[in-house]
């Protein structure tokens, strides 16, 4: 018998007399497995009525992979590997209340609070939301005796203030429910990468680093028949098409209404919001197409900045393909348009921020002055706790998600200097370290308005060379 190559991981196959045997895989060997994949809905109802505990969303028994291993640390290392998080918001009550999940394994055998969970990213309208969490980093991850299994996972929707922000006790339920999800948890073991293909239904490409529109997930469209789109129709319809400069993206082009800096920077171009919440490349390639969102526009130019809510689903060459194909539909249907194609921002998990010294010592500097007093005013001293509470994190610029650098060196290459332009702002956000501070992002990836300033400042005077 002469060995071959391997045709699976721990797999040998060997040729006897012109046949090819293959050994099957053990199943604990894969490199990685689906924890769960579930499709629910979650109402008021459920939520209260839930037990044991209030709010709580069970996956147990049948709802998990059978063959999901005992002991996650060998023979294959899944304790310091990561988890890919893929959730896909089927139906959400309209008003954009930013919401989260946090995702709780209950193991087998545990430690101190027994518990440890990460979460998804926070959202604001339908989509599909994806992110990898690294095993090692999430809430009380060492809580877990990870040796002995996980027995079930509980999955808790909350707001975003923060751990304790669960839905179903704020004052306004009806912005929250009732909601229907798919979540999709994928254990990708140590040294390895996530790969789409192990999710059932999920499109997926023949050659996962082709970025050509035919084999391309990220470059096909994606329907966005939403109330938000029609929308936009009709706000078109209503100003006559009216606008010098058209913002295309996702929710963090979307939240730009209600800043103070968008007409601050580009009242005098009378600017159009396109952005959608949850948006892909390709559901902003077919709004452009098949929802006719630019028939009754005339933009001199137009800004482009999608790809984040691909990360993690698709490959960083899928990605910048499926911004190459908006930017090539651009500028079919508008021959003499100026697109300014900006560079996907930075953007990282919350698990794996930090607070400085320094950012503690000068959270603590109120509660010692008050302390000091002779009388301490109770109020004010609770207050300064809770605002240290607060105060977020910095994400190390080592932690930050890598796949953002790939794609905005792949599109940076469509900049031809004459209609199309690319410009990286990325930088802007950071500290001199190359960190990404909460105050910049308060969940590490949408905007706060002192983010929204620094973006204004850095393409004003693009805009106003474009439109001339």
């Amino acid at each position: 018998m002469a060995p071959i190559r391997l045709l699976c991981t721990y797999r040998p196959a060997f040729v006897l007399a012109g046949l090819t045997l293959l050994l099957a895989c053990p199943r604990a060997h894969a490199q990685q497995f689906v924890l769960f994949d579930a499709t629910f809905t979650f109402t008021k109802a459920d939520a209260d009525n839930s037990k044991p505990s209030k709010s709580h969303y069970y996956v147990r028994g049948e709802m998990l992979n059978a063959d999901r291993p005992r002991d996650w640390t060998r023979p294959v290392d899944y304790r310091n590997g990561t988890v890919h998080i893929r959730a896909e918001v089927i139906e959400k009550p309209a008003g954009g209340a930013p919401t989260t999940w946090s995702l709780c394994y209950i193991p087998n055998k545990g430690q101190k609070n027994g518990y440890g969970c990460t979460g998804t990213d926070v959202y604001r309208e339908k989509g599909v939301y994806e992110r990898d969490v690294k095993m090692t980093s999430f809430w009380q991850n060492d809580n877990i005796v990870w040796e002995e299994g996980i027995k079930e996972m509980h999955l808790v929707m909350k707001d975003d203030s923060g751990g304790a922000g669960h839905a179903h006790k704020r004052p306004d339920p009806e912005k929250f429910f009732p909601t229907k999800m798919r979540i999709t948890m994928v254990q990708v073991a140590a040294g390895a990468r996530y790969d789409p293909k192990q999710v059932p239904d999920l499109p997926a490409s023949d050659d996962p680093k082709s970025g050509k529109a035919a084999d391309n997930p990220a470059a096909r469209k994606l329907n966005r028949d939403i109330p938000r789109h029609r929308e936009f129709l009709k706000r078109i319809e209503q100003t006559k098409g009216a606008g010098d400069v058209v913002f295309l993206g996702d929710s963090i082009t979307h939240g730009w209404e209600g800043q103070k800096a968008w007409q601050e920077h580009f009242g005098p171009f009378h600017p159009v919001n396109l952005g959608i919440g949850g948006d892909q490349t390709g559901h902003v390639l077919w709004r452009i197409t098949d929802g006719h969102e630019l028939d009754h526009l005339n933009p001199k130019a137009a800004v482009l900045m999608i790809g984040t809510n691909n990360i993690g689903g698709h490959t960083a060459e899928q990605i910048a393909g499926g911004i190459t194909a908006i930017v090539e539909e651009l500028r079919r249907q508008k021959p003499g348009i100026k697109v300014l194609v900006l560079g996907v921002f930075p953007r990282g998990s919350s698990a794996d921020a930090e607070r400085s010294l320094e950012q503690i010592t000068e959270g603590i500097k109120p509660i010692n002055e008050e302390l000091k007093k002779e009388k301490p005013d109770l109020k004010r001293l609770n207050a300064a706790v809770r605002d240290l509470e607060r105060r977020r994190g910095t994400i190390p610029a080592a932690r930050l998600n890598p796949t953002v650098a790939e794609i905005n060196a792949i599109i940076a290459k469509l900049d031809d200097g004459k209609a199309v332009f690319f410009k990286d702002i990325g930088q802007g956000f950071l500290d001199p370290k190359g960190g990404l501070s909460g105050d910049i992002m308060s969940d590490y990836l949408h905007l706060s308005p002192r983010g929204y300033d620094i973006w204004g400042k850095a393409i004003k005077a693009d805009i106003e060379k474009l439109i001339k």
